[in-house]
């Protein structure tokens, strides 16, 4: 193995991979380990995942790596079949080893029931250790699971520039400190998290905490919404019907309000109706036009309501009806 890692040092990968195969079929656990890893990535070998799984079966009960990736292998269904319990079975026994990732994930599925019952008391436990040893998200996890048992955690997370939590800690101070929270809102979007997207857009759009810039807004508002952050459609939608930040365009405002409309937004619904009644980005039809307020106004929205009325009373997209206008107009 030593002899392996010193080719590998020199950069002769073809002799590394030799004395590491060698060391792997003389039982050396951390071998075989290393040697998976190759096999599954295609590192200096041709990939193969099922040998790759075989050798992380094998090194399982000496090394956590070799745990934890089995249990990613049946997790994700690479080299073996899709089992949640055995996936499980590994991630927990990478977990008592000392293995940062097989405790993490040890606590997921205790949290959400996968591959084992639900345990809130075990996956905070799990959580907490996998915290002290540095991971970020789970002192997150943590702290969600227990906000008044687990003291320093939600800091910790900020500290660790978990996205998550730089998301909750900066919409929690924005109205007190808005440039500390706005800062924590950036720093949650530039870590990926599709909320944090959303919310520093927000920011962008006011000038909350930050110069307001528009443009920039704009496009986080679509990379929130390419990542299905519903608030984002909406203000994107807006964005386009005003021309806020980006060209007006009312043909795309409209196609983003009917779909937030099919989804159940009850003003999303009346603003659709409106662009069917007036040809706001598509053809005039008043049909589809009374069919939207009817479904506002039935979810309790009184502007949509009065238009229903009118619609009613004038006969737009229905037969007039006189009495069911009244009773509309009274709601």
């Amino acid at each position: 193995y030593r002899v392996a890692q010193a080719f590998f040092e020199e950069g002769c990968e073809g002799d590394a991979v030799f004395w590491l195969t060698k060391s792997a079929e003389n039982g050396y656990a951390k071998a075989k380990t290393a040697l998976a890893g190759r096999y599954e990535r295609g590192d200096g070998v041709r990939e193969d995942v099922v040998r790759a799984a075989e050798l992380y079966e094998q090194a399982k009960w000496q090394e956590a790596e070799a745990a934890f990736a089995l249990g990613e292998c049946y997790r994700l269904g690479r080299g073996k079949p899709r089992d949640a319990s055995l996936a499980f079975e590994n991630y927990l026994r990478a977990a008592h080893m000392g293995h940062a990732g097989g405790q993490y994930r040890t606590a997921f599925c205790y949290e959400t029931g996968e591959g084992t019952e639900c345990n809130e008391t075990e996956a905070w436990a799990w959580y907490r250790l996998a915290a002290a040893g540095g991971d970020a998200h789970a002192a997150f996890r943590a702290f969600c699971l227990k906000p008044s048992a687990s003291e320093g955690l939600l800091a910790q997370a900020v500290r660790g520039e978990d996205g998550e939590a730089l998301c909750l800690y900066g919409k929690s101070v924005l109205r007190e400190k808005p440039a500390e929270g706005c800062l924590s809102l950036r720093k949650s979007a530039e870590s990926g998290f599709a909320q944090g997207m959303y919310e520093y857009a927000r920011c962008l759009l006011t000038g909350e905490g930050t110069q307001k810039d528009e443009k920039t807004a704009v496009a986080w508002l679509k990379k929130a919404l390419e990542r299905g952050v519903a608030e984002a459609e909406r203000l994107y939608a807006d964005c386009l019907s005003s021309g806020t930040g980006t060209d007006r365009n009312a043909k795309l405002a409209a196609y983003h309000y009917e779909m937030l409309a099919e989804n159940g937004d009850v003003s999303a619904q009346l603003t659709t109706g409106d662009n069917y009644r007036y040809g706001r980005g598509v053809n005039v039809n008043y049909r589809r036009a009374y069919s939207w307020y009817l479904s506002s106004a039935q979810s309790g929205n009184g502007e949509a309501m009065y238009k229903l009325a009118v619609c009613l009373f004038d006969g737009i997209g229905v037969e007039k009806d006189t009495e069911s206008a009244f009773f509309w107009m009274k709601k």
